[in-house]
């Protein structure tokens, strides 16, 4: 995971997923900090938030959000999916084709790491940020684009 001025985040390379393999790579990647949670809990605590707001957020990409307590550690996830998977969102009026998801795991006790979240939430409406995380091709690449 890289941290160093950056909020700390893993690029993950996916094959077509199902919701419930997707649930289980969330929780297999903050393993062991969140071994107390089950895969179902998390998909819970994933769906609750989605129930708030629709998390499609344009050009192929899902945000996703994880807050717990149990983080030692806020961090984001970036899933790069090979193949464009469905995704229906609670709160959206259709199926979403989606290549990427990005998983802002958070602890809201942890205040050190709000203001690069607040940036990253910030790049997220900028459309250029898209093209770069869609040509951005692994870890290295993508320091470059996140704040």
């Amino acid at each position: 995971m890289k941290s160093q001025n950056y909020l700390p985040f893993k690029y993950i390379e996916a094959t077509k997923l199902s919701r419930q393999e997707l649930m289980t790579l969330i929780h297999q990647q903050l393993r062991p900090e969140l071994s107390d949670l089950s895969v179902d809990r998390i998909a819970a605590l994933i769906e609750a938030r989605e129930q708030q707001s629709d998390t499609y957020i344009g050009n192929g990409t899902m945000l996703l959000h994880l807050d717990t307590t149990q983080l030692r550690a806020n961090r984001v996830l970036i899933i790069n999916i090979g193949d464009k998977m469905a995704w229906q969102s609670p709160q959206g009026p259709s199926q979403y084709q989606i290549n990427h998801i990005l998983v802002l795991a958070v602890n809201q006790n942890l205040a050190t790491d709000m203001g690069r979240i607040r940036q990253l939430m910030t790049k997220l409406v900028e459309e250029d940020f898209f093209a770069q995380l869609h040509q951005a091709a692994g870890q290295h690449q993508l320091a470059s684009v996140l704040p």
